[in-house]
């Protein structure tokens, strides 16, 4: 396929999954997660009340800044409805497309950009996550600015504009969702390597830059506002004491690199109809996809401990070896933060991650000798059940199911912020 045509396979696939994403984000329904959101947003937009949190978390903890209220509320001063707050999460996913894109193009070249579309940007578990009003919605952005700055970061260490931007996106992050500590510690990882190094001036303006959204928390402590703190079901390292939580938070790394649509299939109202049969051969064919990840994953990080394989690892170019470098950081992070959490990580707590977990597929099919000309019919096949596992969804379960009533609320004042929004 000659450059031309790549491109346009790229533009066709991108605006594909741009298409689906508003969909979902203009097809969801709301429930307790929407309308703690909403209300938020309400507050600032209709009171002119700023927090200095967001949400407080049932595994203990809160998310502390007004990141979130800012990001939730900016666009009902645009368009007062409940669905205006989704336009952020939509602009950061086509930002965030095209400054990662930017890095695999430098590394892999079209042709792994095209890889980068169909693996993330068509990704079920990135359509999903994105489609509808909820904190993992929003991590695309810094999410992309962590990685991004790290590989420039590389190639010139010391930069202090990058560096700005690398902390300033864990600022961001962690005010967005506690999964910022994967990306936290990965950062840690690379800083202890020696493969980033960072300008202290520039460390200095983002770390300001970022507590200028803490300010609002400041107050509230100096006040005595904030709320009391939610206890936890479990306990501190308790992924580390029962092992089992641990595996499970570690084989993200491995089971992002493809599309897991087991349990989300699982989950729509096909599972028990008519047409359960085609959700099991959905399901069967997202698990291949899955090992076919672990797979490539195994390829990506095996010259990196075994001699058998060295000179894998010796003929990477720089690129490819930092960006390697980081898939390993994030491993890191992924493993201590699956030790150290009092719950048990789910899917949605690690997509902070989905950058990362992708680069093993890209590197593994950017090998055009591996498949020769059939590399095409894998690639089209992993699209289209990427796009499938995400249609079903969409169709089968209730949070994208419109006709159904608005959730019981109890506060008065809630009610009354919320429900113009739907009016």
């Amino acid at each position: 396929m000659n450059t031309y045509n790549l491109r346009i396979a790229i533009l066709i696939l991108f605006f594909v999954g741009l298409v689906v994403q508003i969909y979902l984000s203009f097809s969801y329904w709301v429930g307790g997660d929407q309308l703690h959101l909403l209300d938020l947003g309400a507050k600032l937009a209709y009171e002119n009340e700023l927090l200095g949190y967001s949400k407080l978390k049932e595994g203990g903890g809160a998310n502390l800044g007004s990141l979130m209220q800012l990001l939730v509320a900016g666009p009902l001063y645009l368009w007062e409805n409940f669905r205006s707050p989704m336009l952020i999460p939509l602009m950061f996913s086509v930002v965030s497309y095209f400054l990662v894109s930017s890095v695999i193009k430098e590394t892999y070249g079209d042709y792994g950009v095209l890889l980068f579309t169909i693996f993330y940007w068509l990704s079920a578990t990135r359509l999903y996550n994105t489609g509808f009003l909820w904190e993992p919605a929003y991590l695309s952005l810094p999410a992309a600015m962590h990685l991004v700055s790290y590989f420039w970061l590389k190639k010139i260490p010391k930069h202090f504009g990058y560096t700005v931007i690398h902390v300033f996106a864990l600022f961001l992050l962690v005010q967005i969702h506690n999964s910022a500590l994967i990306l936290g510690l990965a950062s840690m990882y690379l800083l202890f390597r020696g493969k980033l190094k960072l300008e202290w001036k520039g460390v200095a303006v983002g770390s300001v830059m970022g507590l200028i959204f803490f300010i609002p928390l400041i107050l509230d402590l100096l006040q005595g506002g904030l709320p009391a703190i939610g206890s936890s079901s479990g306990y501190f390292g308790k992924g580390f004491v029962n092992v089992a939580p641990f595996l499970k938070g570690i084989f993200y790394m491995f089971k992002l690199s493809g599309v897991d649509g087991v349990r989300s299939l699982k989950e729509t109202i096909f599972w028990d109809g008519d047409y359960s049969y085609l959700i099991i051969i959905l399901q069967l064919l997202s698990v291949f996809t899955v090992v076919l990840g672990i797979y490539s994953v195994w390829c990506y990080i095996r010259g990196f401990f075994f001699k058998k394989w060295q000179q894998e690892r010796e003929d990477l170019s720089s690129a490819q070896s930092c960006l390697a470098d980081y898939w390993l950081a994030v491993f890191f992070g992924m493993a201590i933060s699956a030790g150290l959490s009092p719950i048990t990580l789910q899917e949605w707590m690690v997509v902070v991650s989905l950058f990362a977990t992708v680069l093993p597929m890209i590197h593994f099919f950017n090998n055009r000798n591996r498949f020769g000309n059939k590399s095409r019919y894998f690639l089209g096949v992993f699209a289209a059940i990427s796009l499938l596992i995400i249609a079903v969804v969409a169709m089968g379960q209730e949070k994208f199911n419109r006709n159904q009533d608005l959730p019981d609320i109890d506060d008065k004042n809630v009610l009354e912020r919320v429900t113009r929004l739907f009016l």
